[in-house]
């Protein structure tokens, strides 16, 4: 067996594995970043998102089947006037007839 006095592991393998290493954590650091920035935006989206279920949600209990009766006669009203026509509404029981 042979040993010899200068045996170092920078003459046999080179300073590449501790490049190598040096070089993948520099390119984790912007994604440890990322991370970082994202768990920070979780309770701020999270709020906004609460406040917008609460939003729809009272909307959606101010509505009422008028409203959506009314709205869709303003959208056909809307629709027929460039035709320079008459608007009739009906449910098939009665019938509105609207001049636009």
């Amino acid at each position: 067996m042979y040993f010899c006095k200068n045996y170092n592991m920078e003459n046999i393998f080179g300073n590449r594995p501790i490049e190598e290493k040096l070089q993948a954590e520099q390119e984790i650091r912007p994604m440890e970043f990322i991370l970082f920035k994202e768990r920070q935006e979780v309770p701020r989206r999270t709020l906004g998102a609460e406040g917008m279920i609460d939003t729809i949600k009272n909307i959606l209990e101010r509505l009422t089947r008028q409203i959506f009766q009314y709205e869709s006669i303003q959208s056909h009203r809307a629709l027929s006037i460039p035709l320079h026509s008459k608007l009739i509404i009906g449910n098939g029981q009665q019938s509105v007839v609207l001049n636009p």
